[in-house]
Order: C-alpha cells, then structure tokens, then sequence
C-alpha cells in the first residue's frame, strides 16, 4: 500500500497490528494500551452500544455496506465528500476510542 494513501485512510496503525502477539485460543491480538482501559468493544454496526461504558471503542473488524461500500467512510474519506463525512462525524460524535 502506498504511504500517501496509508496516511490519508488512518492506517498507519497496521505496523503496529502486524507486529502484535497473539494470544489465546483464538488467536487474539494482545492490545496494551498505556493510557486508557479499554473496557467493551461495540462493532460498527451496532451504533446503540457505541457509549455502552465509559471507555468503549469501536471496531471495524468487519465488513459492512455502509462502511466499506460506495458511500462508506473509506471513500467519503478517500475522495473527501463533505456529505459523507459529516454524516460519519454525526454517527461517531461523543466517540473516544476507534
């Protein structure tokens, strides 16, 4: 993947990801976060759990229409469609953790 386009979809964070240790029966990557406590993971489909705890993250670890699709955040981001990503700014506001 070229660095421009790593830089402009936030994904500089599969260096990091790649170089992780897996644990578990499953194979889960170890997340060690410093600051923060990351204490419930909400999927990006389910929205109502987004401000579940305190410290909820949200996950993109799977495919959706809505995220992955024509008019999905990685494009409103990519080619920089206001409409989309003020929609997606609505849907992730009051959100600490991605």
């Amino acid at each position: 993947m070229k660095k421009e386009l790593k830089n402009l979809i936030n994904m500089m964070y599969t260096d990091v990801t790649n170089c992780m240790h897996k644990i578990g029966k499953y194979d889960m990557p170890k997340i060690y976060c410093p600051k923060v406590r990351i204490d419930f993971i909400a999927l990006y489909k389910e929205t109502g759990l987004y401000h579940k705890t305190e410290n909820t993250a949200v996950a993109f670890f799977q495919f959706d229409e809505i995220f992955d699709g024509l008019y999905g955040l990685w494009n409103a981001i990519y080619y920089n469609v206001p409409r989309l990503l003020n929609k997606f700014r609505k849907k992730f506001e009051g959100v600490k953790y991605v």
